[in-house]
């Protein structure tokens, strides 16, 4: 009942409210890196942060284990 609970309040405490999972980041973003969208050499992880590096360069994000946290 109360798994990832612990998690959650952690990463919003940090102050990431924004979690998306690394499929749906990448169905929905990937167009800002039209040379993503096809490649195979790159897993959901890298494409995510290929597109967070060329959009967001300077900002707050990090990119987890299956999600990606964003301020």
């Amino acid at each position: 009942m109360y798994s990832g609970m612990l998690e959650t309040i952690t990463i919003r405490k940090a102050g990431y409210p924004i979690r998306y999972d690394f499929d749906y980041f990448t169905g929905r973003y990937d167009v800002c890196c039209g040379n993503l969208r096809h490649n195979p050499n790159y897993s959901p992880r890298d494409k995510c942060k290929a597109i967070l590096t060329k959009v967001l360069p300077k900002q707050d994000w990090k990119v987890g284990h299956t999600k990606v946290f964003m301020k």
